[in-house]
């Protein structure tokens, strides 16, 4: 019933920052985490699964030592690589591995300037050997773009990095922070910020030609900001699955440690995503579950309250998303009657 698509790989949780915003509080390595002839288990039976792509990332996925077999194992079997990295690594070995493997993309994370990011990433000198980073993997020609986690701490410097974006010609991956692992509810933006930040994206989209990528839980049924209108309830479990590094399987990493399923020790992942057993708060959602944010809305049917994830961190509780933009739009419109 459901095609896979990607699988978020979380290949270590051993980090060199320590990021204020991280979600899993990476820094040291997961107890128990897959050995090298795990892992590569784990990418072949990705294909076997029908998984088109795979993301890694950690912690910092470069501070694995075998990255590269793994990463090598999966363009092998035929799927897209993309790694997701902070960039504070010497970069010449890296990047000559990258180009031998033909990674399909690479990230690395930008969050402000560098007083900004400095402190957001909590280790000083993170922005230049990012920014390092990122210029060595473009004079090679390298597939490259950053990523930016806003929070109330970066918020007024997005214009600052869509200036860095523009001159280097990246693209871009724009995304919120969630409460969870280090970050705090101080920090996370408002609804009124996020709803900005949703208007930031759509102005960047139509103004420049650099490409913009929008989170799939962004924007979400906005009556007048279509910069993602293809949102079809969330697709943890339906197209995506996220692999802690230990081995255990989620729907979507962002969601908390009682939504693991099974691990893959026990279990293979074809039959993980072949079984009725598993994924069933988003397989087989019922309307009856909404919450009060979400259930006397008109999208409910086929939106079926929203981003998971966000709707647990910030609420408590699933379908039940409090930043989706219908209802960030309609609170508008009743503050003015």
């Amino acid at each position: 019933m459901y095609a896979p698509d990607l699988l978020i790989w979380e290949l270590t949780l051993k980090c060199n920052l320590r990021c204020i915003h991280c979600g899993s509080k990476a820094g040291e390595k997961r107890e128990g985490e897959l050995t090298t002839r795990e892992a590569l288990n784990v990418v072949k039976d990705a294909a076997e699964t029908g998984f088109k792509g795979i993301v890694l990332f950690g912690g910092e996925p470069f501070l694995r030592k075998d990255w590269s077999k793994i990463a090598k194992e999966i363009k092998e079997f035929g799927m897209k690589l993309s790694i997701v990295s902070g960039g504070f690594l010497k970069s010449s070995t890296i990047i000559d591995k990258l180009m031998k493997i033909e990674v399909d993309f690479l990230q690395i994370g930008i969050d402000g300037m560098q007083k900004t990011h400095d402190e957001i990433r909590g280790v000083s000198g993170a922005f230049n050997k990012a920014v390092h980073f990122i210029k060595e993997a473009k004079r090679v020609g390298l597939p490259l773009g950053i990523i930016t986690t806003v929070q109330k701490k970066n918020f007024k410097e997005l214009h600052k990095i869509k200036e860095f974006v523009i001159r280097e010609n990246l693209e871009w991956q724009i995304q919120e922070i969630l409460p969870m692992g280090r970050a705090n509810k101080d920090i996370v933006l408002s609804r009124e910020e996020y709803y900005l930040l949703g208007i930031f994206m759509k102005m960047m989209k139509k103004k420049y030609s650099i490409k913009i990528i929008v989170p799939h839980n962004m924007a979400i049924n906005s009556q007048y900001i279509d910069i993602n209108p293809s949102w079809e309830s969330c697709i943890a479990g339906k197209k995506v699955l996220g692999l802690q590094s230990n081995g255990n399987i989620k729907g979507c990493l962002a969601l908390p440690d009682e939504f693991i399923e099974a691990n893959i020790r026990e279990k293979k992942l074809i039959d993980i995503w072949n079984s009725d057993e598993f994924f069933q708060y988003s397989r087989k959602h019922c309307e009856e579950k909404l919450g009060e944010n979400c259930r006397l809305c008109k999208y409910a049917k086929f939106c079926k309250g929203g981003c998971l994830a966000r709707s647990y961190w910030m609420t408590g509780k699933l379908y039940n998303d409090p930043y989706c933009f219908y209802l960030i739009e309609k609170d508008f419109r009743d503050s003015f009657i």
